[in-house]
């Protein structure tokens, strides 16, 4: 009966690591979230700063080409509007030997500037060309003409009173082939960049948790000394608080004689 109103006495092993398995689990769980949070901020910034590159480079690359593009058009017409378009002058209107432009004059009623009997390649004139520039502007439009990918440059011109519609159009093949492997060379080496990113960052990332494991090491470690302080103290003071219960409880019990 005395016993089983004293202080709770030591806990077993099996009580202490009862207790410890909700505090591991939850530092178990703390550590793979800050890891996987690191993790995906390592990858996720390269990501981005990846993906902001290459729009970049792209861009350039595809207005540089652009630019030159439309400045070769633009020498090319220069080139056709310094006289009146002749379909008898073969080394004018037509193709050009070592360039990717061809030429083609529309006299003012529409009707194709071209040899008797000559046969215009197909889709040439380029109607929506001709008609954004109908009002006397000039239009650069790309489109793909018989299966080609094309940039058409159309304005309005008079050469000696007589007024011209004069379209150049040039082959893009070239341009959108370079463009494409530029375009599979950024996807392929962002690819191959991000699974490098996220592998180092998991890797720092493991790096930088080792002083937060050891923390919470050391944590539950100093826990666990007190724990088990708590339950050595509570054992060792179990026996005289026994000797002090029994000798107060006799006292009790014999009110009337000495206390000698």
């Amino acid at each position: 009966a005395i016993g089983s109103r004293m202080p709770a006495g030591s806990r077993s092993p099996v009580d202490l690591e009862a207790q410890e398995a909700p505090i591991l689990a939850a530092d178990a769980r703390l550590v793979q979230r800050v890891w996987r949070n690191l993790t995906l901020w390592s990858g996720g910034t390269t990501l981005l700063v990846l993906l902001a590159l290459s729009a970049v480079l792209y861009a350039a690359v595809a207005g540089s080409l652009t630019n030159a593009g439309i400045g070769e058009l633009q020498e090319r017409f220069d080139r056709e509007t310094r006289q009146r378009p002749d379909p008898d002058d073969e080394s004018r209107l037509g193709f050009i030997f070592g360039s990717s432009t061809y030429a083609l004059a529309l006299d003012a009623n529409g009707n194709p500037v071209v040899r008797r009997g000559a046969q215009l390649p197909d889709g040439f004139p380029y109607v929506p060309g001709v008609e954004a520039a109908a009002g006397g502007g000039r239009d650069i439009q790309t489109a793909t003409i018989a299966g080609t990918p094309v940039r058409v440059l159309t304005q309005m011109v008079v050469v000696d009173g007589q007024t011209y519609t004069l379209q150049v159009i040039q082959d893009r093949t070239t341009e959108q082939q370079t463009l494409e492997i530029m375009l599979a060379i950024l996807l392929i080496g962002g690819l191959v960049v991000i699974v490098v990113a996220f592998g180092f960052g998991t890797i720092y990332a493991r790096r930088a948790l080792v002083p937060i494991r050891d923390s919470l090491t050391g944590q539950r470690a100093a826990l666990r000394r007190q724990r088990e302080f708590a339950a050595d103290a509570s054992h060792e003071l179990r026996t005289p608080l026994t000797v002090i219960r029994s000798s107060v409880e006799h006292l009790e019990r014999h009110r009337t004689e000495p206390v000698e």
